[in-house]
């Protein structure tokens, strides 16, 4: 598993923090800062996924669901051009 390069200064920060606040301060109230650099290691995780090279199958992104392939008509919806 990959971390993704814009999570670096988040992750680094809370692990400092963490450390600064377990050394001069409490161990308690360093779980704080911890769950915190654990939850920016969950978010800018980047996992390796196995793909197929086979044109019948379609991935979705963002680990989300395909719900439907659709044609989409842009003139059938109205927007403004301002």
């Amino acid at each position: 598993m990959n971390i993704v390069k814009d999570g670096h200064p988040f992750i680094f920060a809370f692990a400092i923090i963490t450390f600064a606040v377990g050394y001069w301060g409490s161990l308690i109230w360093a779980v704080v800062p911890a769950v915190l650099m654990l939850f920016f290691i969950y978010f800018f995780r980047n996992p390796n996924r196995p793909t197929q090279s086979d044109d019948s199958i379609i991935y979705s992104p963002a680990d989300g669901t395909v719900m439907a392939i659709v044609t989409f008509i842009a003139s059938s919806f109205k927007y403004s051009s301002s």
